[in-house]
């Protein structure tokens, strides 16, 4: 049997997320919306379903002038060894 991992708070997830280039917004309707949807796991899915809240209130309260890897969930591993 497979052991889900899991995720301590939001913040872990969108880590984890932006590693694997997801990308996560909130729809007009206040939605939350990952794309691409097609390379999210059951794993993923569950865990977004434990935080939708958190990272929802995450994306809301971070600048994202001031920190768009959050904001966005994009990662560019070249800036990391910049």
């Amino acid at each position: 049997m497979t052991q889900l991992k899991r995720f301590e708070t939001a913040l872990d997830l969108s880590q984890h997320l932006a590693a694997r280039w997801f990308e996560l917004s909130i729809t007009a309707d206040g939605r939350l919306e990952v794309r691409p949807s097609h390379w999210l796991t059951d794993d993923d899915r569950a865990a977004i379903r434990q935080h939708r809240d958190a990272l929802v209130a995450l994306m809301q309260q971070t600048p994202e002038a001031s920190c768009p890897r959050l904001r966005f969930f994009r990662f560019d591993p070249r800036e990391a060894f910049a």
